[in-house]
């Protein structure tokens, strides 16, 4: 028998997305931070596809969706490769 997993989601304000963000090693001087910060705030809404949300933040930022996702994925390289992302161990 296949027992499903329940995801349950924690609901950040955006200083606790910031101080997430800042803790991982994404920082400000990236294009990608202000992306996520706002592909963060957009995803408490409706469930999103990636693209949608990818697109969606575009819009905002008067760029296409393929620029959001390359910045995001930039910062979030830059993060794993510097080993910034140990600070997540904290909330598992």
């Amino acid at each position: 028998m296949l027992k499903t997993r329940e995801m349950k989601f924690k609901v950040v304000n955006a200083e606790a997305a910031q101080n997430i963000l800042l803790g991982c090693g994404i920082l400000p001087d990236k294009l990608g931070y202000n992306y996520l910060l706002t592909a963060i705030d957009l995803f408490r809404g409706p469930t999103h596809t990636m693209m949608e949300l990818y697109k969606q933040v575009g819009d905002i930022f008067q760029v296409s969706s393929a620029s959001v996702e390359r910045c995001i994925r930039t910062c979030i390289y830059y993060a794993f490769y510097n080993k910034s992302f140990l600070y997540l161990n904290k909330f598992f």
